[in-house]
């Protein structure tokens, strides 16, 4: 499950369409209603923009407890350029 911790502006530029994807703005993840948002069962990969609020917000989730926590290195910039050059005719 992809979390997306970037704010409601970013998101709206660009948006993660993934099904069952999660977007909670990094300032939202730990009240209570973010984090109860979270499953606890599965994995869940955070991401952000470059990578700097994925890596605070996996790092400190797993500190609280949340074990399938992952990050995608280099945010969303670095998947987008990954799967760009993957898809270029």
């Amino acid at each position: 499950m992809l979390l997306d911790v970037r704010t409601e502006r970013e998101q709206s530029i660009v948006g993660v369409t993934q099904p069952g994807a999660l977007h909670i703005p990094m300032n939202k993840v730990f009240t209570p209603e973010g984090l109860a948002q979270i499953p606890t069962d599965r994995k869940v990969v955070a991401t952000c923009h470059s990578g700097v609020r994925r890596t605070a917000v996996s790092m400190a989730l797993r500190n609280i407890g949340f074990d399938n926590v992952y990050s995608i290195k280099g945010g969303l910039k670095k998947l987008i350029e990954f799967v760009s050059a993957k898809t270029a005719y």
